[in-house]
């Protein structure tokens, strides 16, 4: 019995020093040169403090076949994970608590870069400003005259997965209130149907007379259903 102890309190204190070791590496150069799976291992020691995590980034990695945009994507999509063995609420809660700060964050950044908006960044920067996958979501983006981000707001009042509320004054003071010269609307289909309707087109040509009354133009109003984005003002 006390050699199996002994035993048991030497695995303890080799992992302990496997953690710190870990914690120094990142200390000193991030995750630079690290793998995949070191990266996951060093992170689920946020939501598995004592264990070795090194099994489960393997499980979790396997299980998205490397795709850490995958694993991190069907973290926030319902009961998907819990079919990894040894992944419990705690880690899937975190994961999807991560994928939600790395949205925050990429949003709240648009608003600190004087980022042009173009065609070829255009899908990029959607992806970036943090819509939900389950509920349609009204965004805007405020921009100079020259087409660079200036601000990105969450317009949403409430919604499901079938439709989204704004309000159509906040709209405008807003982007006034951001300096806006130009304006985009986006509003996401959770659904995947891309197709416009009449209460579409109404917001958009009311938020328009609006914006017009302060000489902000609205660029376009545009609709993202899966990978296809629609044009509202190409349909009117």
């Amino acid at each position: 019995m006390a050699g199996t102890k002994e035993k048991n309190n030497n695995k303890k204190n080799v992992h302990s020093g496997h953690r710190e070791r870990m914690q120094n590496k990142f200390k000193e150069i991030g995750f630079k040169g690290w793998s995949k799976y070191e990266i996951m291992e060093y992170m689920l020691y946020f939501s598995i403090p004592r264990a070795d995590t090194n099994p489960y980034a393997h499980s979790l990695l396997d299980y998205s076949c490397g795709s850490v945009v995958k694993l991190l994507n069907d973290a926030c999509d319902g009961d998907k994970l819990k079919s990894v063995a040894g992944i419990g609420d705690k880690t899937i809660l975190y994961l999807k608590s991560l994928k939600s700060f790395i949205d925050y964050y990429r949003a709240e950044e648009l608003k600190y870069k004087p980022i042009r908006l173009t065609r070829d960044n255009f899908t990029e920067v959607i992806n970036s400003i943090g819509m939900s996958r389950e509920n349609e979501n009204i965004f805007m983006i405020c921009l100079d005259k020259h087409m660079r981000i200036q601000n990105v707001l969450d317009l949403t009042v409430d919604s499901d997965m079938y439709g989204a509320r704004t309000d159509t004054d906040k709209v405008v003071r807003y982007a006034a209130a951001s300096n806006a010269a130009n304006v985009v609307l986006v509003h996401n289909h959770p659904s995947g149907f891309d197709g416009i309707s009449k209460q579409d087109i109404i917001m958009t040509n009311k938020i328009d007379s609006m914006l017009r009354t302060l000489n902000i133009f609205l660029v376009d109003h545009y609709i993202i259903a899966d990978d296809k984005i629609v044009s509202v003002r190409m349909s009117m």
